[in-house]
């Protein structure tokens, strides 16, 4: 385990949370880091991906995605059955 140090009003704020919870401050603390480093995570994908579609002269438009997208949905429903 590794001590963090937070705000006291940071900390009051979580504590309120968690006794709205009924859980451990910890498991509040825990759950807003992962979800921060979940969402940089993600930014940094997405970010990446449009950083590609921008210097891809062959990246699909929304519009032929979609297409794509439709063409390949009735494809899975026939071999489905």
């Amino acid at each position: 385990m590794t001590t963090v140090q937070i705000s006291d009003e940071l900390h009051a704020a979580a504590r309120r949370e968690a006794e709205r919870r009924g859980v451990d401050v910890d498991v509040i603390v825990t759950e807003a880091l992962q979800r921060f480093v979940v969402g940089a995570d993600l930014h940094e994908l997405l970010t990446d991906f449009s950083r590609q579609d921008a210097s891809d002269p062959e990246a699909l438009s929304e519009d032929e995605a979609e297409r794509v997208a439709a063409e390949e949905l009735v494809a899975y429903r026939r071999a489905r059955g």
